[in-house]
């Protein structure tokens, strides 16, 4: 697997392993990565691929996760620190959330709202694994995808 960050497009993923905290020296707010099986149209058909991805946008103030009743802005799916000012509390509610929330959970991406920003919805195993029968798969994204248990948040489709 490349050690690229890409960033979410439309299409559906399963974040798998453990979250992983980005720093740096010209960086004002951390993010989280994490490897991830994509399935997305490339050249109008569906690509697989085992990658690794900025999945910050998923929880940002401007990104929205639907569910069946309602759209919220995704920023509020997380607990927020006790301490606000505190960047490391910060971090550690977000990684919760990651690893609770969206490792092992099949979620697609609706569409792309603009820089940094996703409109995002879990979907069931089964939705996944349909998606990936249709596309065009590597050995690596099946050896992947064979040795995850993917956990339920929906369902259906």
């Amino acid at each position: 697997m490349t050690t690229t960050i890409h960033q979410l497009t439309k299409g559906k993923y399963v974040f798998f392993g453990t979250p992983e905290q980005q720093q740096g020296e010209n960086l004002l707010v951390p993010y989280f990565t994490a490897s991830g099986l994509s399935i997305t149209e490339e050249d109008g058909a569906l690509s697989a691929k085992v990658q690794l991805f900025d999945i910050s946008n998923l929880i940002s103030k401007r990104s929205v996760y639907v569910d069946s009743q309602r759209s919220l802005e995704a920023h509020k799916l997380y607990t927020w620190p006790a301490k606000l000012g505190d960047p490391n509390a910060w971090a550690e509610s977000k990684r919760i959330f990651f690893e609770d929330h969206l490792i092992d959970h099949p979620i697609e991406i609706l569409f792309e709202l603009g820089e940094a920003q996703v409109s995002w919805k879990h979907i069931s195993p089964e939705a996944f694994s349909e998606a990936s029968a249709m596309a065009s798969t590597s050995p690596e994204f099946k050896a992947v995808e064979t040795s995850l248990v993917l956990k339920r948040k929906v369902t259906e489709g």
